[in-house]
């Protein structure tokens, strides 16, 4: 698998804006897979999720044309002002990926410790670093305090 997943990473089907923080994350990312099956996460739900968001109208000008990608990536102003429709779009208003996200074992995955060196290395050098370095706490204080995914999925 992560031969695979190396090849993938560094095909034309990444942007190459991507590709380096990919290389980062990509060890960590076969066992974030197998938390998730050992947490009792599934496949179709996972993959209907993923090819809800593959065939979203507005995520399709992105996948067809990688340089887009790139150069909204360094545009601030228009990822603000774009984002709460794009969530709206790709989340909420997305039944496939919005009951996979419910159903997620988030707690579990996290418990199991590779998501947190993932977090750390997608917020560094921001000012979510700090959140990503202490999300297992986080993440542990929310659920055992009674709040549910459907609540963080609302804010």
């Amino acid at each position: 698998f992560k031969g695979v997943l190396s090849t993938l990473i560094s095909s034309d089907l990444v942007p190459p804006a991507l590709q380096p923080l990919l290389d980062q994350i990509g060890p960590y990312i076969p066992y974030i897979i197998s938390n998730y099956y050992g947490c009792g996460g599934e496949t179709d739900p996972f993959f209907n999720a993923i090819n809800s968001v593959l065939s979203n109208p507005l995520v399709q000008p992105f996948l067809n044309n990688p340089s887009l990608l790139e150069s909204t990536l360094g545009n601030s102003e228009l990822i603000a002002a774009s984002l709460p429709a794009l969530y709206r779009s790709v989340i909420t208003d997305n039944p496939p990926m919005y009951d996979w996200l419910v159903t997620l074992p988030g707690q579990c995955i996290v418990d199991q410790g590779y998501f947190q060196p993932v977090l750390v290395t997608l917020t560094q050098g921001t000012p979510f670093t700090t959140v990503a370095e202490n999300s297992p706490k986080i993440i542990d204080d929310y659920y055992n305090t009674g709040c549910t995914t459907e609540q963080i999925l609302a804010y």
